[in-house]
């Protein structure tokens, strides 16, 4: 953040890796800037994390070029560190992205996983979010709730009778 404040926006993902010299830009901390989204304008998830290595390389080297104080032989005034080569892969399966923002973020930033349901089920079923904002005036009603099951817990009553609690979520 102060490098950015301090001379503007990084233009590409070489230029990030140029201007960006510090022990804590390391595999895991480059793998969870990827993973949560924040490196999504230099590249696709999957194609960057596939890369990952080829990324540290990348910016290791110039972080040693800066340490010894001398210019590469190819690299000009800019650092050197020559040019970022970077193998093509697939892109990321949207279960997976949508696992990592919530994993590391936690919640969704690029989309809900329940949103295509949503759109299938559109009024048929009750938001939760409509439900939340009536409060008292539902008690003892019925309704009709779709949603991703979160949590399932079984447990036995006093009497012996199994009963079940589900914490669900809906795009809301």
């Amino acid at each position: 953040i102060e490098e950015r404040k301090a001379r503007g926006a990084f233009e590409s993902l070489e230029d990030l890796l140029r201007r960006i010299q510090d022990r804590d830009l390391n595999k895991k901390s480059l793998e969870s800037l990827i993973k949560c989204g924040a490196m999504d304008r230099f590249g696709e998830r999957g194609f960057l994390l596939n890369n990952i290595d080829t990324l540290c390389a990348f910016n290791k080297a110039i972080q040693r070029e800066v340490d010894s104080n001398q210019t590469s032989l190819f690299g000009g005034s800019d650092k050197g560190g020559g040019r970022l080569m970077l193998k093509p892969y697939p892109a990321a399966l949207k279960a997976d992205r949508l696992a990592w923002e919530k994993e590391l973020i936690g919640l969704y930033i690029s989309e809900h996983p329940f949103a295509d349901w949503s759109k299938r089920i559109g009024s048929s079923a009750s938001r939760i979010v409509e439900i939340n904002k009536a409060g008292a005036e539902m008690v003892s009603e019925w309704v009709v709730v779709c949603g991703m099951v979160l949590v399932a817990k079984k447990i036995i009553t006093k009497k012996g009778a199994a009963m079940g609690f589900a914490q669900i979520q809906d795009a809301t």
